[in-house]
């Protein structure tokens, strides 16, 4: 099952197809729907050809609810509503496979002898309760789209109209609004449209919710036509450092939500972290050379175990990790290590007064002190630590609050709305801005001969330098 914000570049064929089954979806006949749906009890107005047609002012009513959804979402739910039935069952189904999530749920549902439009609801259990939460309505829906489908989309214009105007619908960072004269000559507005065309160059747009990406087929054709087409309608060149910035935020969270940084192992043990902050990690870890490396969160150890190994390559430096809950199995893991005698470990809430003087004694006056905070996650917790450890860092050192990304996560499937007040970002930001001995500043790279800045990066704002 393909998502709103699904993004897959394929070959020329089954981008053809694509293209085809989208155009398929929001401008299928409204007869072919009728003879699909000529058995449904629920849906008998579609059958009489001489009832009366339903004055705009009721359709405006009838769609209000749903103009506003993304061209993709609104396409499945017209379709579906012509299903009611269904939709009751669909729902009543979720309701007894909750358990169900990603790829499990899709062929699942996949397996059930309903309508593709009804299935692709699973992925929207809001859209489902709606529905079905409202059957009348849904069935004088899904009557006036069978019977008036133009009219319909027309009701819908109007609504997203009126919403423009007031401002309630606009290009965001989910989301594009366009406005678009079609063949007939009439202006629609576009929100996230799902489609995929060619176009006079031989360029395909691919629409994401997001961006516009134009991919050229063929060189044959010409000079390479690649460019993002951004939310407020600006071009940029893919092949370019604006280009590169827009793609990898967007690489950032897909990798996030399907879990890439879960896929890696130091010296056997999993270490959870995206390799290009431990790349960075590394090269201010050679730079500075401390004397002990304190990390909050060991989770199975491989960040430990990292960071000991860097301390053994440059021939000085330990190791101090901390976590509410060592597991047994990977305490036995650590303990058993080669790099053992360079790390220890503290069990117990890392922001708890006896654990942070704990910590406290095994730092030895005059050494130079790193330290990486990765535990618990929320605005509070870092904050909390941030407090606590921030007197150890030794001038022109760092204090680093790992995993700020998450508050660009708050639309991503695994993510939550709550994360773009709640996040380390956030906390590292207020932090430097209280203490004046400290500032947010990532460590510059010590190689490079591109144009690029910045880093690939699940931690933002999270370098504290301490200055003074």
């Amino acid at each position: 099952m393909k998502t709103i914000n699904s993004l897959k570049f394929l070959d020329q064929s089954s981008r053809r197809v694509i293209a085809i089954a989208c155009a398929a979806v929001l401008l299928v006949p409204a007869y072919s729907l009728a003879y699909a749906q000529q058995d449904q009890a629920l849906a008998p107005a579609a059958a009489n050809e001489e009832a009366p047609p339903i004055p705009a002012d009721q359709l405006d009513s009838l769609v209000a609810p749903i103009a506003l959804y993304p061209d993709p979402l609104l396409a499945q739910t017209l379709a579906a509503s012509t299903y009611p039935l269904e939709v009751i069952q669909l729902e009543q189904w979720y309701a007894n496979n909750k358990y169900l999530k990603d790829k499990a749920l899709a062929d699942a549902v996949a397996k059930q002898p309903w309508d593709p439009s009804v299935q692709a609801l699973v992925a929207f259990p809001d859209v489902v309760q709606r529905m079905a939460g409202n059957i009348q309505w849904t069935t004088d829906l899904g009557n006036a789209f069978l019977a008036q489908q133009s009219d319909v989309m027309g009701a819908v214009q109007r609504m997203r109209g009126k919403a423009q105007g007031t401002g309630n619908l606009k290009t965001s960072a989910q989301s594009v609004v366009r406005t678009e004269t079609v063949s007939s000559g009439k202006q629609v507005i576009d929100f996230g449209a799902c489609h995929i065309e060619s176009s006079a160059s031989g360029a395909l747009v691919a629409m994401d919710g997001t961006l516009d990406i134009n991919l050229d087929l063929d060189p044959g054709f010409g000079p390479p036509d690649r460019e993002i087409l951004t939310g407020d309608g600006k071009r940029i060149a893919l092949y370019s450092d604006e280009g590169f910035r827009l793609v990898k935020d967007l690489w950032l969270k897909v990798g996030w939500n399907q879990k890439y940084n879960y896929t890696f192992t130091w010296f056997g043990i999993p270490i959870i972290q995206l390799p290009d902050d431990m790349l960075r990690y590394q090269e201010a870890v050679f730079a500075l050379q401390p004397d002990v490396i304190i990390e909050t969160g060991i989770a199975h150890g491989g960040s430990l175990v990292f960071s000991a190994s860097l301390c053994k390559l440059i021939g000085k430096g330990r190791v101090i990790g901390i976590d509410i809950d060592v597991r047994p199995h990977n305490r036995v893991r650590l303990e058993s290590h080669p790099l053992k005698n360079l790390i220890t470990l503290i069990e117990g809430s890392s922001v708890s007064g006896d654990i942070v003087e704990g910590v406290k004694q095994h730092v030895r006056a005059g050494e130079k002190v790193l330290v990486a905070l990765d535990s618990n996650h929320s605005y509070a917790h870092v904050s909390a630590e941030l407090t606590a450890y921030a007197p150890l860092v030794t001038p022109g050192s760092y204090i680093i609050a790992t995993d700020g990304l998450m508050r660009d996560l708050t639309d991503v499937p695994r993510g939550e709305p709550a994360w773009d007040l709640d996040n380390p970002a956030r906390a590292a930001e207020d932090f430097a801005t209280k203490h004046r001995d400290f500032v947010l500043e990532e460590p510059a790279w010590k190689f490079n001969e591109s144009t690029l800045t910045g880093n690939v990066t699940h931690w933002p704002s999270a370098w504290i330098k301490r200055v003074q």
